[in-house]
């Protein structure tokens, strides 16, 4: 196809399409679209473009006729040659008249397949930026040689493409070369491919259909803006308050909340757009609006009429506050379940800080403890050198991780020195929004530190909907029309392909948009901080204490356990736990009734039981992610902690005390024994701890005459003051007495009194962390009396109407804790019977499987398990035979 003597008048409008005769417009076949053609480089300062018109594909002589029929082609301006039967199967090029950057394509019927598949693979805006404005200039190219898709293309080995970084006439294969790299190239890279090609024929499997077709989505956005409310207004925002959000979306303000005055930053730093993809992904830019709304409780939430996509939402420390820490967390709802969720903890003494590298809610990539692999993972709590997780894959097993063995997505320790790339900035204001799921509720709490939280610029997106159809869904809403998500295959930098569900209404750049706007994954390949063999970006860990059963032990964070939640409800029967500000216990009970529902195994499948294994497991697992309960979270944070709290424990433990109780495990109750060896105080008020640990297992009816089974050996730890948590861990290589059968295991719990003023008998209670075990209780006397409680300013009438179903709801837990034991006994005595009492690795079910595993480390000879009608299984490790 010659141009110059083929001529027709059209108008290349760059990214809308190519614009033909009214005339024929209407009846050109196939897909017309104008690409951006990115000129040379600049010489001698002055840039030189150049037009090119680039025709790719193949195109029948019948195409042209029924475009351009013979009687038009006389008397008008448009002058084709006669083609015959020949097809269109190459490019021809020619200088157009005018300045530009443009070039035009024909999509072929593989190239619309691949593009389909293509514009399923995306990016977050948040992780990508353009080369050209970052560099000043972007990579030549040239497209006769790289084709349509020319800008932003990598240099490929010259062993793969000889002559040019790219293919002619392809679209990039469909593994995206440019953000993936080459097919076959060094072990990193290869490896990188081999995890984006398995998602990707997972995606292909589970969730692409080629017949479904998506109608095209258009997103209308708006801020939230506040200019028109009253300062310091003492009755507080409206509960409806919308202005300047899109058409039919609303939002209803739940809290305390205020209009406030938004300080300038001394800086004078300039608002940056979130829209834009070069836009700095280090959560710092200062609120286009000169007000904001404040959170004056510890407990607020915002509730839109229609799911949205948080675009934009600015939160800042309260103005009032000049020491100590203060902490904030957000989460976005969806039909009751978490989507995601973010924090910032500020430390007044240290001023403004650069976001860390590795936060709250962030996608990581953590060392998995059951066999030592890599896999991705949501961080969603930090406890000082772990962190908890939530594994993507809905793994629930050896969710807290130690620091050392996280990395960002591309690599990058989070233990590392170098905490951010950006520099600190002069602004306390920071981003926390997260724009790929549409949401449909946020909720704001301060776990400890001060109230008065501002939050400005809350920007959101939601596909427009025709003004008829809206009317209509007023009162009928679909969900499809409301909310257009859609799975799609996320490319995060590293670069590393996860599944998601994003929303069509947020900014996501496909692997086409990509090429043609030249941008580029930020951390990508061509960092030099990437690392190019991931499973090398996590080191080993170092003669670590969990080990030696590694996949057996139940790896959770004290902070919140079964025993925790039992004494916080006791404190709050007893009127010593403070009720947050603006928070009733009315709404902390319900939450509480929620949970234990929720956590109870009556309600709960065997399959439950056999994935979770241990109660503390399933509790946490509901307690971090399933189960929603702000009002009851946010009143057991300021219970832990309050300095009140840890006082209860204060002069508990002495030298040479004796503690007395038993713990659970598959054999039954056994006897239990602590004797104190060491009681050392800190500069920090802290006690460490070390003591013997004794256990008696008596022998079995049939085996009255036999000698019951002793072991010994040394366990120590630290007295937390934060809800007076305190876990024992075993010293290795301490064993003093040991029994064939067993191996060191650590308590997890939570010390308490049981008196009040004078000599009182004291508790020490919770949880044996290894699957086969549950429970354990302990009691001794304390030397020094209790300090006396100090009541909170709740009402005493409202505190007295509360105190019963309280206390009834701890006797709930300790009911759901023993059905919860019973129906795991019975589930693991029917396991042995079904194999006719001849147990094999496969057999057993998967807890009695890590139980032998857990036993073949540590040189466990034989051990077993009774049934709940007193049969006993014996399973014995031979030399290569288990039976």
């Amino acid at each position: 196809l010659d141009f110059q003597s083929a001529w027709i008048p059209c108008t290349l409008q760059g990214g809308a399409g190519l614009s033909l005769p009214p005339r024929a417009s209407s009846e050109v076949p196939g897909r017309w679209n104008a690409r951006a053609v990115h000129p040379t480089q600049p010489a001698s300062g002055q840039r030189r473009r150049w037009c090119r018109a680039v025709a790719i594909g193949r195109m029948a002589v019948e195409m042209l006729n029924q475009a351009f029929p013979p009687e038009r082609r006389r008397g008008g301006r448009c002058k084709v040659r006669s083609f015959g039967s020949v097809g269109l199967s190459a490019a021809v090029v020619a200088a157009l008249p005018s300045t530009c950057g443009g070039a035009l394509s024909i999509s072929s019927g593989y190239e619309s397949f691949l593009s389909q598949i293509r514009r399923r693979i995306v990016c977050d805006e948040d992780d990508v930026f353009d080369e050209a404005q970052q560099k000043g200039r972007a990579s030549s190219c040239d497209s006769m040689q790289d084709g349509p898709f020319c800008r932003g293309l990598p240099k490929l080995s010259r062993s793969i493409v000889p002559a040019s970084r790219h293919r002619p006439f392809t679209v990039d294969s469909i593994v995206p070369q440019h953000l993936f790299g080459n097919q076959v190239s060094e072990t990193g890279e290869s490896q990188i491919i081999k995890q984006a090609t398995k998602t990707l024929n997972s995606f292909l499997e589970d969730f692409y259909n080629p017949k479904k077709v998506q109608r095209r989505v258009v997103a209308v956005e708006g801020r939230l803006s506040f200019a028109a409310l009253p300062m310091q207004d003492r009755e507080g925002l409206p509960p409806a308050f919308s202005s300047g959000l899109p058409r039919d979306v609303y939002v209803a303000w739940d809290g305390a909340w205020q209009a406030a005055a938004v300080p300038r930053s001394p800086t004078g730093a300039s608002p940056s757009s979130p829209s834009s993809p070069s836009s700095s992904s280090s959560g710092r830019r200062t609120p286009k609006s000169s007000s904001a709304a404040r959170l004056n409780g510890a407990v607020g939430g915002l509730r839109f009429s229609r799911p949205v996509v948080v675009r934009g939402l600015l939160v800042r420390p309260p103005l009032h506050v000049s020491s100590g820490r203060h902490y904030l967390l957000v989460r976005a709802w969806k039909a009751g379940r978490e989507v995601w969720r973010s924090a910032y903890d500020y430390d007044a003494a240290v001023g403004a800080q650069p976001r860390p590298l590795c936060g709250i809610g962030d996608t990581l990539i953590g060392r998995w403890a059951g066999d030592g692999r890599l896999d991705a993972a949501i961080m969603l709590e930090s406890h000082g050198y772990l962190a908890t997780l939530r594994w993507l894959d809905d793994d629930h097993t050896h969710r807290t991780v130690p620091w050392k063995q996280l990395t960002t997505s591309s690599g990058v320790s989070c233990g590392s020195t170098a905490a951010s790339q950006e520099a600190a900035v002069g602004t306390l204001w920071r981003e926390v929004a997260r724009k790929m799921k549409s949401v449909d509720e946020l909720s704001f709490s301060v776990p400890y530190g001060s109230e008065g939280w501002l939050i400005s610029d809350l920007t959101v997106a939601a596909a427009r909907r025709e003004p008829a159809k809206a009317a209509v869904d007023a009162e009928q809403p679909t969900q499809g029309d409301d909310d257009p998500s859609t799975h799609v295959m996320q490319v995060l930098p590293g670069p590393r392909a996860n599944i998601v569900e994003a929303s069509r209404a947020a900014v996501l750049y496909h692997a086409d948009d990509m090429l043609e706007r030249g941008l580029r994954l930020k951390n990508s390949r061509d960092a030099p901080q990437k690392k190019d063999n991931l499973a090398s970006a996590v080191p080993a860990p170092e003669n670590d204490p969990g080990d030696e059963g590694s996949s057996a032990m139940v790896t959770l964070h004290s902070g919140r356990s079964a025993e925790g939640l039992n004494q916080f409800l006791r404190a709050l029967a007893d009127r010593t736990a403070r009720v947050p500000p603006h928070v009733r216990i009315e709404q902390i009970a319900l939450d509480v009734e929620k949970f234990v529902t929720a956590v109870d195994p009556q309600f709960a499948k065997d399959n439950v039981l056999k994935r979770f294994g241990h109660f503390e497991a399933w509790f946490a697992y509901h307690w971090d992610w399933l189960t929603r309960k702000d009002s009851l979270e946010i009143a057991f944070q300021r219970w832990r902690f309050d300095g009140a709290t840890g006082l209860e424990a204060k002069g508990v433990f002495h030298e040479g005390q004796i503690w007395l109780g038993q713990y659970f495990c598959t054999q039954g109750t056994t006897s239990l024994a602590l004797n104190i060896s060491k009681v050392e105080i800190s500069d920090r008020g802290e006690e460490y701890l070390e003591a013997d640990l004794k256990f008696t297992v008596n022998a079995k009816d049939e085996e009255a005459s036999a000698a019951p089974a002793q072991g010994r050996y040394v366990v120590a730890g630290r007295l937390s003051s934060l809800g007076r948590e305190l876990n024992l861990d075993p010293v290795p290589g301490s064993w003093k007495d040991k029994p064939s059968n067993f191996v060191m295991v650590g308590l997890q719990g939570v010390v308490s009194r049981t008196g009040r003023g004078g000599p009182s008998s004291v508790r020490y209670a919770g949880t044996v962390p290894i699957l086969g075990c549950d429970s354990f209780e302990l009691r001794s006397q304390a030397r020094t009396p209790a300090e006396p409680p100090v009541e909170s300013p709740t009402g005493a009438a409202a505190a007295e109407e509360w105190r019963q179903p309280l206390l009834r709801f701890r006797r709930i837990l300790e009911d759901i804790r023993r059905r919860w034991r019973d129906k795991l006994q019975l589930l693991i005595g029917e396991s042995g019977k079904k194999q006719n009492k001849t147990v094999t690795a496969s057999g057993i079910g998967e807890v009695a499987q890590q139980l032998l595993e857990a036993a073949r480390r540590a040189g466990v000879l034989n051990f077993d398990i009774r049934t709940a009608d007193g049969e006993e299984i014996i399973i014995s490790i031979g030399e290569g035979a288990e039976r």
